[in-house]
């Protein structure tokens, strides 16, 4: 089996994909093994409890961790988007870290085009990449255009003005 994998282009030494939201239930050990396979480090969730439990998807960072990748479950609202407080900087910094030493990020939500993106793009303008060029990026590898929604948009749009292009 192979995943969906949606890798972008960014100037980093790590790589950022929106990956698909695994299969749950018996088949979520074998998605973990082929994220693994794909040479995915982290792997961040932005699902909610709720989410988690209607896809099957309770036992993710188990699984992933079995197979050597990082689990951070950051859930966020589905069609939302993240309070801009010291937890999601915290998030963002990490993960910026994680791209400057070499590794791969997947990150998914329900479908992989609202909440995911946002976190990408978010990331993306943290190496001096504009917003728009972010999630023009991210809609080329992932195949439609992202943000779902224009509150998504304008809040990396904000991100970008207030912490991301002050730090590239």
């Amino acid at each position: 089996m192979k995943p969906d994998i949606f890798w972008t282009k960014g100037k980093y030494p790590g790589r950022i994909a929106l990956v698909a939201r695994p299969r749950g239930g018996d088949w979520l050990e074998d998605e973990a093994a082929a994220w693994a396979d794909a040479g995915l480090d982290i792997i961040v969730s932005m699902l909610e409890p709720v989410e988690n439990e209607e896809f099957g998807l309770d036992n993710e960072g188990e699984y992933t961790a079995a197979n050597g990748i990082e689990f951070i479950l950051f859930p966020v609202p589905d069609r939302g988007v993240p309070a801009l407080d010291q937890r999601f900087l915290k998030l963002t910094e990490k993960l910026r870290d994680s791209l400057l030493a070499g590794k791969a990020i997947g990150i998914h939500c329900r479908q992989s085009i609202g909440r995911a993106p946002l976190l990408a793009a978010a990331l993306m303008t943290m190496f001096g990449i504009e917003p728009a060029e972010a999630f023009r990026r991210l809609s080329d590898a992932r195949g439609r255009v992202v943000p779902e929604t224009h509150e998504q948009a304008e809040w990396v749009k904000n991100f970008a003005d207030k912490y991301a292009l002050a730090m590239a």
